[in-house]
């Protein structure tokens, strides 16, 4: 007799495996027979795929939800960095934002035409709050500010961050030195915001600088 798989597993499989496919190829690229093929049901009728998800729109939707998750669970777990000076774990909080923006640039990608743009929206509103609460956790617990202020700043850091990285998707089709330029950019916000030195920022972004050159090399 045949085991039937877990609903919530092969739900997770099928999310698991239109990520990889909407990042490879983009969204309008990708059919659902992609998404059946691909998860090991080439034999297997799109009602498989429609009894899980409504639409090829619905999994794109799970697929950009998976990743907001993966992103706060990143930036949690370096909010949380025991032991390194204020300069280290902003760099190390910049270096999440620049992986995130590397590794998933094809899927957030939305372009001037694609029907998910205003979804990507509506996920940055919903990740908004969320991260401008790590964000205020971090000002008050590690860079002294008192908890009215690192409300305050954490709100304007939120906001500032998600409008360059919401720009930077809806533009479209970027090169790599784009991508780096914005992780610059973002750093230089952190830093003005939080109030490091002068010639502590110049060697933060020299760091920034060399990091970058060894990516590409």
């Amino acid at each position: 007799m045949r085991t039937k798989k877990d609903p919530e597993i092969r739900q997770e499989a099928f999310i698991k495996v239109a990520t990889e496919l909407f990042m490879e190829k983009g969204y309008e690229a990708v059919s659902v027979r992609d998404v059946l093929d691909t998860v090991g049901n080439k034999s297997s009728s799109p009602s498989v795929f429609y009894y899980y998800f409504k639409s090829k729109n619905e999994l794109y939707h799970a697929c950009s939800r998976a990743l907001a998750e993966n992103y706060i669970a990143s930036l949690s777990e370096a909010y949380a960095a025991e032991g390194k000076s204020i300069e280290e774990q902003t760099l190390l909080l910049v270096g999440c934002i620049d992986a995130y923006i590397e590794h998933e640039r094809k899927m957030l990608m939305t372009g001037k035409s694609t029907p998910n743009r205003l979804f990507i929206l509506d996920m940055r509103q919903q990740l908004t709050e969320r991260i401008a609460a790590l964000w205020s956790r971090f000002l008050t617990d590690e860079a002294g500010f008192l908890p009215t202020d690192a409300k305050r700043m954490a709100q304007f850091l939120t906001g500032g961050i998600g409008e360059m990285l919401y720009v930077f998707m809806q533009d479209g089709a970027h090169d790599p030195d784009d991508a780096l330029r914005l992780t610059e950019d973002i750093a230089l916000l952190v830093m003005n915001t939080i109030g490091i030195a002068d010639e502590k920022k110049t060697a933060m972004m020299d760091v920034l600088k060399t990091y970058h050159e060894r990516r590409k090399a």
